[in-house]
């Protein structure tokens, strides 16, 4: 009986991880928009409604990149490098829209968007995960 190598961080299953990251995306283009709603009555909603927007679309592009991991073959290490950059992307954007949120929401008193501007931390961590993911599965394809 062998061990299994735990030196990558790796999913067994890439599909899974694809199609939650589409999920993942669906719910941060619909926190965009429901947000990018409220913006006619709160505007210092609008840096985190856009954070979601973007984290929506970066974690969508992971999914379908997920997708042809899962597929195999030749090409699937060659995707490695762009899961890798997505997933530091979506931290980034989740961190800065976090940020924004939270300085708009203080500096024109709004609750709201102090409340709101952390989401978009949370949403950029599970998106790191789901890449992280299939960035172990595409490295272990070579």
């Amino acid at each position: 009986m062998t061990t299994p190598d735990r030196s990558t961080f790796r999913s067994r299953r890439p599909r899974v991880n694809a199609i939650v990251a589409l999920i993942i995306a669906v719910a941060g283009l619909a926190l965009g928009a429901l947000f990018l709603g409220v913006t006619e009555r709160d505007d210092a909603v609008l840096w985190p409604a856009v954070a979601f927007l973007v984290l929506g679309l970066v974690s969508a592009v992971i999914g379908i990149l997920g997708f042809r991991v899962a597929r195999g073959g030749e090409g699937a290490a060659a995707l490695a490098a762009p899961i890798r950059v997505l997933s530091v992307l979506a931290f980034v954007i989740g961190a800065g829209g976090a940020v924004l949120g939270v300085a708009s929401g203080v500096s024109q008193g709004s609750f709201a968007a102090v409340s709101v501007g952390f989401l978009p931390f949370l949403l950029s961590l599970s998106i790191m995960l789901q890449g992280a993911l299939l960035y172990g599965a595409a490295e272990h394809s070579a």
